[in-house]
């Protein structure tokens, strides 16, 4: 009888312990996920660079958009007429030099001119009334071109002792003050229209064929990478830098775009878009295996696995073509790594997001 009841204890034992482990896989494959809906959308394909804010370059249509002035001649500084920062427009007088042997040339030249003008009259009409030669008329009129092209030079060296700006923009930097000598050449100020900006960025060569003028981009400050400013492709140079292994490319920045010059900002250029294709959160794609993208396609509570072909990935969202897929479908996301092929699934109610 002891014995009996013995065997009964363990038969029952055997028993619970084969249900529970039956119950612990059956709780084992109902898995917890989180789900995503296969959305049909357009994505862009993006290349990333970073470049530098530049002043535009000049064209046959329009002038550089930063002026570098420069000493003609050599001279003293007489005065300074603008402050760095300050506004300007073309053709205002930026530093004047001293004219004093400006304004003495210009006397000498109109000198010369006078007594030439006057030579040439006298030579005119003693040569009407025969007391002089062809030859001596035609020397004082010689002498008269020499002198007229003395008085152009005389006015060109006085109208160089005043450096004008050829453009509207600002100053953003005079190097010397006055009474200081400067040579021939000699840098003194920088104007800069701060409407007139491109940036110039390096793409690697390798990303040549893939960049077309006219492609839209994006430009984000480092400050505010959450608010791009609207951009083009405008220039492409045509050759790659040999010591880089890059190749230059302008866009297109608006006036008042809130950029300077010099400033260091990354740029996002759509070299392809897929207008109307079937895409999912990234999270959602995994490689098996095989080396084959699959997903996870949730039908009624279980998730099957599905190999997949993936296109261009747009943010957080990836293309994906494949049999069984459809808009509106649902895929699992977070928890679709390493799922069984066939798996019993439980979702996960999405977290509401708090506004802080």
């Amino acid at each position: 009888m002891q014995r009996a009841a013995c065997l009964m204890f363990i038969l029952l034992s055997f028993s619970g312990c084969a249900a529970s482990e039956e119950e612990e896989s059956e709780f084992a494959s109902d898995v917890l996920v989180e789900t995503a809906t296969i959305s049909r959308m357009t994505l862009q394909d993006h290349l990333e660079s970073y470049g530098t804010v530049e002043s535009e370059p000049a064209t046959p249509d329009h002038s550089a958009g930063v002026a570098i002035l420069s000493t003609p001649v050599g001279g003293i500084i007489k005065s300074i007429l603008v402050t760095e920062g300050q506004r300007v427009e073309a053709g205002s007088s930026i530093i004047t030099f001293d004219d004093r042997m400006a304004q003495a040339e210009v006397a000498r030249s109109q000198s010369e001119l006078d007594l030439a003008e006057q030579t040439v009259e006298r030579e005119r009409l003693l040569l009407a009334q025969g007391n002089s030669s062809q030859k001596r008329f035609e020397e004082a009129e010689n002498q008269l071109a020499l002198a007229k092209a003395g008085r152009m030079a005389a006015d060109g060296l006085l109208a160089q002792v005043q450096l004008r700006t050829p453009i509207s923009g600002v100053v953003s930097g005079i190097q010397f003050g006055p009474g200081n000598a400067v040579e021939p050449g000699v840098t003194i100020a920088t104007i800069i229209d701060t409407d007139r900006l491109v940036l110039s960025a390096q793409i690697p060569a390798t990303e040549l064929t893939r960049v077309r003028v006219g492609q839209s981009a994006e430009i984000f400050a480092s400050e505010k990478p959450e608010r791009p400013v609207s951009s083009k492709v405008i220039f492409v140079r045509p050759a790659v830098d040999s010591e880089t292994g890059n190749v230059l490319v302008r866009l297109s920045l608006a006036a008042h775009s809130g950029f300077f010059p010099g400033q260091f900002v990354r740029v996002r250029i759509v070299v392809s878009e897929h207008e109307g294709v079937l895409a999912v959160p990234l999270e959602s794609v995994f490689i098996d295996g095989e080396g084959r993208s699959t997903l996870s396609l949730v039908e009624g509570d279980s998730a099957h696995q599905h190999v997949v072909q993936v296109g261009i990935v747009d943010g957080n969202m990836v293309e994906v073509s494949g049999e069984d897929l459809k808009e509106g479908g649902t895929v699992v996301t977070t928890g679709s790594y390493a799922l069984p092929e066939h798996t019993k699934i439980r979702r996960q109610a999405p977290v509401p997001e708090v506004n802080e």
